[in-house]
Formats: C-alpha cells, sequence, structure tokens
C-alpha cells in the first residue's frame, strides 16, 4: 500500500482547479523523526508530462506558525523547487517544477518557534507512460484516456464497480476516492463498489516492480472553481 508522507496539491498550468487534485507524497523508507516539519520520507517520485504542471507539497506535521525558510534542489535541472502556499489555503508549500527525467535532493529548511528544523528527500522524476492496462467503472473503460497523459477530466457520480489493472511493470496498491467536503483520502482495492456522488477525484496508486523507491498514481477528476 502506498505510504503518506506529505500532502500535495498538482495544477496543470491550463487546468484550473483548487485543491482538486490532492495526492499523497510516496517513500518506500522509513518515516522521519515524529513530529519534525518538512520533508518525511527519503525517496519521493513525480511523473514527467508532456504538459507542465507545478506540484504543491504541504509540510509534514505542520503545526500553526511553521515558516518555510529556504528550500533547494540539488539538481535545478531535473526539477525547480521554491517557497509558496496551497491553492486555495492559507498554508506554507513547496512549489515544484519538473524538468527533465533524472533524480534530485530536495531540501528545505521550516522554523517553528525559535528552531530550525532540516529535511530533505530524493526526487526521482520520471517520463509518463500509461501504468493501466485497464481501468474501468462499470465496465466502462478509462485506461485509453490515460495515454497521454497521467489525468483525465470526466464526470464521478453513482454507485460504480472499480477494476484495475496495470501494465506489466507496475503493481497497483489501490485507489482513492476524494469528496468534495473533505482533504481525506478513502482507500479502496480493485473490484470494490464505491459511491462517486460527491467526488471530485479518483486516484490509483501504483508502484514499480522495476525500482522498490517508485511510487506514483494516474487520476480522473472533476473540474473544480479555482477558489481565490
Amino acid at each position: 500500500m502506498e505510504k503518506k508522507f506529505f500532502g500535495v496539491v498538482k495544477k496543470s498550468l491550463f487546468m484550473m482547479f483548487a485543491a482538486a487534485l490532492i495526492l499523497v507524497f510516496s517513500s518506500a523508507s522509513a518515516k522521519a523523526e515524529e513530529g519534525v516539519p518538512g520533508f518525511s520520507g527519503k525517496y519521493s517520485s513525480t511523473w514527467l508530462t508532456k504538459t507542465p504542471y507545478t506540484t504543491y507539497y504541504s509540510i509534514s506535521n505542520y503545526q500553526k506558525g511553521d515558516k518555510i525558510v529556504s528550500v533547494k534542489s540539488s539538481n535545478p535541472g531535473v526539477a525547480t523547487v521554491k517557497k509558496g502556499k496551497l491553492i486555495g489555503i492559507n498554508k506554507p508549500a513547496i512549489v515544484m517544477t519538473p524538468k527533465k527525467a533524472g533524480k534530485t535532493k530536495l531540501t528545505c529548511v521550516v522554523k517553528r518557534g525559535g528552531k530550525k528544523y532540516t529535511t530533505s528527500t530524493t526526487l526521482l522524476v520520471v517520463n509518463y507512460k500509461n501504468p493501466l492496462k485497464s481501468f474501468k467503472l462499470d465496465g466502462k473503460e478509462y485506461a485509453s484516456k490515460l495515454k497521454n497523459n497521467n489525468t483525465y477530466y470526466t464526470k464521478l457520480s453513482g454507485q460504480k464497480t472499480v477494476t484495475v489493472t496495470a501494465t506489466k511493470d507496475w503493481v497497483v496498491a489501490g485507489f482513492y476516492r476524494y469528496p468534495a467536503d473533505s482533504n481525506f483520502s478513502q482507500f479502496h482495492k480493485s473490484g470494490d463498489t464505491i459511491d462517486l456522488n460527491g467526488a471530485t477525484q479518483l486516484s490509483v496508486s501504483l508502484h514499480s516492480k522495476k525500482n522498490k523507491n517508485l511510487f506514483l498514481s494516474v487520476h480522473l477528476l472533476v473540474k473544480q472553481k479555482v477558489k481565490k
């Protein structure tokens, strides 16, 4: 199962939505010291798609008053980072933009009270290739919709049986339903029948058979209005 370490919101440059795509920042490593703000896994991963996008990472173990002092990427050619705020939420965030496939070490310094905490993670940037052989909602196939991008906009409603099959290089860990009235996802397994009424996102979590540190996702999304 995909491990949850870090809140993430991705925003395509042409897609207008706020907190609609909320993912998990994954790692195959052990958690960092409990309660320490910042990154909390040794490895993380992201797709590199043809459509540019920016990813907003919230601070793990965030407490009110925490401030990001600095953030940097050891290899800006692979991914750049800067300080920012979560879309529609007045909380600090690390803003990451992937540039090319490869890896880079991301480091951030967070100030809490009079103390500073430094954490880091190795980001793996992977060229996008559809990891799904089949993705069906009551028999309707969506895998082909994800051929060129890891997100696809559609309507989600009603009771649906969801079945997911990965290609030979990937394993399906499960999928997550995100309701409109909550930032918390609901985990399900392939074959489950779920209520999609009010859902803003249905995300399939996968891990690579070739790289134990590589966890990625694909998503069906419902268009949302940007909250200013």
